[in-house]
């Protein structure tokens, strides 16, 4: 399976522990790298496994598919991408079955950026949703444990576990003094990917979560009742919406604008093998009115979709800047049920701006108070975010 993954999270693994009786390595060829002119020797890593194996005072504890394991493991964390990853067939397993929308853990997205473990997005109704957390908020320690110096893979393997046990993180927020303990007792999570609530004046709120699996099903029910009670407006609610897959994304994308419309540019290092995305038929809302919100939250798939609709129709965005993840990872089938998820292209909005590490700026910025960050995204209305009634108020405008 070669698919390829827009989202902003990265997900950890844990090891394996079966012990293997060691042999003599024999040398292994030397290969071209793609660095012109440079050849990887791999005789001094079979020098340093064989050291290891016949010198190492503890050999009893040695577990060969550990080592190799944290062999790749540090190659790949060599690249200093926090969206690349080794992935075991026990990872890849539980990547497929979260991207599925249902999976036990807390219900955060989690990111580095800047070197600094982050809440990408609270996913809705979740634990850590409930339990306040925000987009950008950094993960200080967890159970006490110190994440400096720790991957994503690494905090995020300390952070899951069994529904109904507790974990405690150790949350910094920027406008915070000193950090604070949070304890969050983990659950099943099954996550909704869209729904519609209608508004005042005949609005619609159209809030996409993510762009997993039940999204394609869920959007489609939101469409209609958005049709069946004749909207004059839209307002579409991307914040905290971390991304998902790409094809997912330019299925959605459909609905938004005229047949024959770019999506999306997949801009290769090689530009022969760019690649433009359009639209394949006219969509059921490509002529309502849409004002877009958007925050530190909203990442990747959900990035390209509000840049798509700015470029495309001159939709407003309102807000705070988006996350910045503006790259595309291909999930590459290894030998044994391994999997590597590998940033191969950038994507760029139609125009053909790249918002890697610098997100999308709105048309119009709008910063939540801070009374208002101290709550769940779950329960927001027009009375208690200041972003939503700036929304909807621009909506308004335009439909009169």
């Amino acid at each position: 399976m070669n698919c390829l993954y827009i989202g902003a999270y990265n997900r950890g693994f844990k090891e394996g522990a079966r012990n293997i009786s060691y042999t003599y390595i024999p040398n292994i060829r030397s290969i071209n790298t793609p660095v012109k002119n440079v050849k990887l020797d791999f005789n001094l890593f079979a020098e340093v496994l064989q050291t290891i194996a016949t010198k190492y005072y503890d050999k009893a504890s040695l577990n060969t598919e550990k080592l190799m394991e944290g062999a790749i493991k540090g190659m790949v964390n060599s690249l200093d991408d926090p969206f690349t990853e080794f992935l075991t067939v026990k990872d890849a397993e539980e990547l497929n079955t979260e991207l599925s929308g249902s999976f036990d853990g807390i219900g955060a997205e989690v990111s580095k950026k800047n070197g600094k473990i982050i809440i990408v997005a609270p996913l809705k109704n979740t634990p850590a949703d409930k339990a306040g957390l925000m987009p950008q908020d950094e993960i200080v320690a967890v159970d006490g444990v110190s994440t400096y110096n720790l991957s994503v893979t690494d905090v995020v393997t300390k952070i899951r576990g069994k529904k109904n046990t507790k974990v405690e993180l150790t949350i910094m927020r920027n406008t915070w003094d000193k950090p604070k303990i949070i304890s969050i007792v983990r659950s099943s999570i099954n996550i909704p990917s869209a729904e519609v609530t209608m508004l005042p004046n005949n609005i619609a709120l159209l809030r996409i979560y993510n762009f997993y699996q039940p999204l394609p099903s869920q959007i489609a029910k939101a469409v209609q009742t958005i049709q069946t009670n004749k909207a004059k407006g839209i307002i579409l609610d991307l914040r905290n919406n971390p991304g998902g897959f790409l094809d997912i994304y330019t299925d959605i994308g459909n609905y938004f604008f005229a047949d024959n419309t770019l999506l999306l540019i997949e801009d290769y290092e090689d530009k022969q093998f760019n690649k433009e995305y359009k639209t394949f038929r006219d969509g059921e809302l490509k002529d309502i009115p849409i004002v877009v919100l958007i925050n530190e939250g909203t990442a990747s798939a959900a990035e390209i979709l509000a840049g798509a609709l700015r470029d495309n129709r001159g939709v407003k965005l309102v807000g705070e800047n988006s996350f910045g993840k503006g790259s595309v990872q291909e999930l590459v089938d290894l030998s044994g049920g391994n999997q590597l998820k590998i940033t191969v292209a950038h994507w760029l909005t139609p125009n053909g701006t790249d918002i890697s590490k610098k997100g999308i700026k709105p048309d119009i910025v709008v910063k939540l108070e801070q009374e208002e960050d101290n709550g769940s995204y779950s329960t927001i209305t027009l009375e208690n975010d200041s972003q939503l009634k700036r929304a909807y108020d621009e909506i308004i405008s335009s439909v009169k």
